[in-house]
């Protein structure tokens, strides 16, 4: 197996309801996932979550990786890098993937983000 082989199609940022549901939704299609959610104080309950629901699809494969570092979770994504954001910080967005060299960006953003 390549290194090329061993990362992940698609990368979801963001585990809220949506992104969480969407994440176990591909997985469970036998496409490698990688997640991504920063830490606060939901967030263990989100990881445990995660870590059982991966154990029900997995069946031995290493099809949903979730990741609490940023550099970690761009690494573990195949070039070129798919990934859905799922937050309402769209100029967060723009910086990530000027710096992750994304040639195309998608974003769902809540009607309330861009309320002002």
């Amino acid at each position: 197996m390549t290194e090329d082989e061993d990362k992940s199609v698609i990368g979801v940022f963001g585990m809220g309801v949506m992104g969480q549901n969407l994440a176990l939704n591909v997985a469970s299609k036998s496409f490698k996932v990688s997640c991504y959610n920063r830490e606060d104080e939901f967030s263990m309950r989100l990881f445990e979550a995660l870590e059982i629901a991966k154990r029900d699809i997995s069946n031995g494969d290493d099809l949903l990786r979730v990741f609490k570092d940023v550099n970690e979770f761009v690494d573990s994504l195949k070039k070129p890098r798919y990934v859905l954001f799922f937050f309402v910080a769209l100029s967060f967005v723009v910086r990530f993937a000027v710096r992750c060299e994304m040639k195309y960006v998608l974003t769902l953003v809540h009607r309330h983000a861009l309320d002002f």
